[in-house]
């Protein structure tokens, strides 16, 4: 499984809130990845766009870069690929939160 985050910073939040869907449409019409997309609450500046590809897919790799490349015209673009973990072994020695 994996996960692809691709975050857009803008000033340009309207044009980016229409034209995201479309893209987003897009997408789906090649492939099938779960797909879902975050507004930051306050400032609403942030726009975070999830795919999450249940198994491996040959375009997979090159879906992402284009969206990410896409919404540059937009402002920031922040695009990263997640892999996970089947097995995390990993424990706290202590709680993390202490109330």
């Amino acid at each position: 499984m994996r996960l692809e985050t691709i975050t857009v910073r803008t000033s340009q939040f309207e044009a980016i809130r229409t034209n995201v869907s479309d893209l987003i449409a897009a997408l789906g019409e090649s492939t099938n990845p779960s797909v879902a997309v975050y507004l930051r609450n306050a400032p609403a500046s942030d726009l975070c766009i999830h795919l999450l590809w249940h198994s491996g897919h040959e375009q997979a790799d090159s879906l992402g870069i284009q969206l990410a490349a896409a919404l540059v015209d937009y402002g920031s673009v922040d695009h990263a690929v997640w892999s996970r973990i089947e097995r995390c072994d990993i424990k706290p020695k202590q709680p993390l939160v202490t109330l």
